[in-house]
């Protein structure tokens, strides 16, 4: 394959959390460099008199709701150079990119990364035009960016989605929404009076009429009339980005992504899975290769290099402020006093993602500019979860989770049916590499079809094959590497050592000399080495087989025990009934005699059992008339410790146990409703009832089931 303007993009998920207030961990698989210009070489000098001391901020352990995550993108571009008649490979062009994100608002998974990745495509398109006289501007990133935003909504836009499937509604708005976004950045960029673009703007002119009529269906709800206007939207952004595709310098289409095996990078997972798929059929690259190092190898992964320089540019000597946003910060007492406690929980989460992304600005100041190999790294902050180019993570999750038979039934079913199945065709998936070539045969797949080969043909690049004419452990050379073996295709991770090794040992072999022997001559693999990963497999499969049969054992005893066998007051005390299995729910409810007849989901059958023994354990304090069994209210007369307290001591406690019988019970016998009935020195006051700091008594999370559970029996 030709190798010249090959784009390297070497993508880390480091175990890097910045705790702001000078809290900072950092883990790394190699030695630290030490030097006077480091900034682990800095001396913290405290004056002796502590009147002059520097104040420390009053937070040194903040919540982890402020953790931030450094994501370090390394970009290499190589180039083939003939030196002295030996072909050498050297690299042309060195960056870093950092993108600062919120651990705890946007984490690490396969669509951040993707997100990232077409991010750092509009954001730093020089790295990926590859016309290096090309200055892009202002005006070229909207370009790309719009490209492909209305590329992707043209994708995504699948009739089933919307005729065939009653969740339809979320999943649309927020598709719309983010094309809306997208549209109302270019009208910015491009103003209608300019007459370069005015073909352009013709059809934004379009795209956000249509978005209007789109927004207004919505409202109404009805799949066919919205389906007309989102397929008539779909065509206009593909027209328009067909136009924006001609205008736009064309694009490096070989790209080579080397990674660590850490959380949402690892080939294995199924979310990467996807979303190098969106990638390659939004960006059309001829190749694509993604490669990750065995675990405890990440230290030769060349993004790595970088890692110290990142920590240098965080340690400036100066605490990180986090607590930008103080508690209840722009609330009225009125608006306070009219806030329940779930919107005061909203209002605090809020609250600690703006912290969170102003540290993460924080941290951004601090290392754009800093010092990298090959120059100065440049640094961005994350954007939120909903605004991420590929905002439908959740989606993708449950769409993984389903069964087969409803994928197709879950919003956005059909779009990821269809990436599945171009990931089926066109990727070849080993242990440690996922590798895309577009197909030789164009007339076989519409999406290569489409467009063509773009670069110079190539084909996949041939696995490693050992070399046993050298002495030592060597393989052959990339150039005379064969791509097949007696006469058939290789398969994936024939001669990986590793892998090959798990095969023979999960078939019940290198167990013998002779066997590890000939293993070893035919991967040139050391026999110590050998050795060392079987005995490793040895305990994985140990605590295999013992997880395994601790697994039957409990299977086989939930499968014989009765209602009686469950501790049902402790269960329900310790919120754990929403950890049972739906067999489990079931003899609590047969033995009741409810909901007979009755297809419940398993959510709605935990309720109903949360409601029904909220129900006969419930406890009143004092007179029901006299309001004492509420909460203490500050606005209250009666506002001391000694009126509440002589208030306790004159009031009886009372408990009353309210039975439930099924409505196909009514006939029941005396002594059947005495067997439902619970005993009141069974019940446990405390664990319905907790006490204010006043002393009374006042409902806790359990008691709150009871409110419902009078509707619930008469409805089913």
């Amino acid at each position: 394959m030709n190798l010249l303007g090959l784009i390297l993009l070497f993508v880390s998920c480091p175990p890097t959390h910045v705790l702001p207030s000078s809290k900072l961990t950092f883990s790394f698989n190699f030695p630290l460099s030490l030097g006077m210009q480091s900034a682990r070489s800095i001396r913290v000098i405290q004056p002796s008199d502590s009147r002059n001391q520097r104040v420390l901020p009053r937070y040194d352990f903040p919540v982890r709701m402020v953790n931030a995550t450094p994501g370090v993108n390394r970009i290499m571009t190589f180039e083939l150079q003939n030196v002295n008649s030996d072909i050498k490979i050297r690299i042309a062009d060195d960056n870093t990119v950092v993108f600062n994100r919120p651990k705890f608002f946007v984490g690490s998974s396969g669509s951040v990364w993707a997100s990232e990745f077409m991010e750092l495509r509009c954001q730093e398109s020089n790295l990926f035009i590859c016309d290096k006289s090309i200055t892009a501007d202002q005006k070229l990133k909207c370009k790309i960016l719009l490209m492909d935003k209305l590329n992707y909504y043209h994708l995504t836009t699948v009739k089933e989605h919307i005729v065939g499937n009653n969740n339809f509604l979320k999943y649309e708005k927020q598709r719309l929404a983010s094309l809306n976004k997208a549209v109302d950045f270019a009208s910015e960029i491009f103003p209608l009076e300019s007459t370069q673009d005015n073909e352009i703007n013709m059809i934004f002119s379009r795209i956000r009429g249509k978005i209007a009529e789109l927004e207004a269906k919505h409202i109404s709800s009805l799949k066919y009339s919205i389906w007309e206007t989102t397929f008539l939207l779909g065509q206009l952004c593909c027209e328009a980005f067909k136009e924006l595709r001609s205008v736009i310098p064309k694009m490096k289409t070989c790209i080579h992504e080397f990674t660590d095996a850490g959380p949402g990078v690892g080939v294995s997972n199924h979310d990467v899975k996807f979303s190098i798929a969106e990638i390659i059929l939004l960006t059309n690259p001829d190749y694509y290769i993604r490669h990750h190092l065995a675990n405890g190898d990440s230290s030769h992964n060349e993004v790595e290099r970088v890692q110290s320089y990142v920590g240098d540019a965080i340690c400036d000597g100066g605490h990180i402020e986090w607590e930008y946003k103080q508690k209840y910060e722009g609330l009225t007492d009125e608006q306070l006093g009219v806030m329940t406690i779930e919107d005061l929980e909203k209002h605090e989460l809020e609250r600690m993602e703006y912290n969170s992304f102003k540290v993460c600005d924080e941290l951004t100041l601090r290392m754009d500019g800093a010092p990298v190999p090959g120059g100065f790294m440049k640094a961005y902050t994350s954007k939120r979860m909903d605004e991420l180019f590929f905002a439908n993570h959740q989606y993708l999750k449950d769409f993984i989770a389903a069964p087969e038979s409803g994928k197709l039934s879950l919003p956005g079913g059909h779009y990821f049916k269809m990436l599945q199945t171009f990931a089926d065709k066109h990727f070849e998936i080993g242990e440690k590499y996922l590798e895309y070539v577009r197909c030789s045969a164009l007339e076989s797949c519409m999406h290569c079809s489409e467009t063509g080969w773009i670069g110079p043909i190539c084909g996949r690049v041939p696995k490693p094959m050992p070399d046993y004419a050298a002495d030592g452990y060597h393989y052959r050379g990339v150039l005379d590497t064969p791509s097949t073996l007696n006469g058939h295709t290789r398969v994936a991770d024939d001669f990986q050592p590793r892998k090959q090794a798990k095969d023979l040992f999960e078939q019940g072999k290198l167990n013998n000399d002779e066997e590890l022997e000939s293993f070893c001559k035919k991967f040139i693999v050391r026999k110590e080495s050998v050795l060392k990963y079987i005995e490793h497999m040895k305990i994985l499969k140990i605590n295999r087989e013992k997880r395994a049969e601790k697994r039957k054992v409990f299977s086989d005893r939930q499968k014989n025990r009765t209602f009686q066998d469950y501790d049902w007051q402790s269960l329900f005390n310790e919120g754990l009934i929403k950890k049972l299995k739906v067999v489990e729910l079931d003899r609590y409810l047969d033995h009741f005699q409810l909901c007979k007849n009755v297809k419940m989901k398993k959510s709605e059958k935990i309720n109903f059992i949360n409601a029904h023994i909220a129900s006969r354990t419930l406890v009143y304090t004092g007179n029901l008339d006299d309001g004492s069994h509420t909460e203490y209210d500050e606005n209250s007369e009666s506002n001391t410790d000694e009126e509440s307290n002589a208030s306790m001591e004159t009031d009886s406690d009372e408990i009353l146990n309210d039975t439930f019988a099924s409505s196909s019970d009514s006939d029941s016998t005396e002594d059947e409703n005495e067997e439902n009935e619970v005993a009141t020195d069974m019940i446990d006051v405390e664990s319905i009832f907790t006490r204010t700091r006043y002393g009374r008594l006042a409902t806790n999370y359990k008691a709150k089931h009871f409110v419902s559970i009078q509707f619930l029996i008469r409805t089913f």
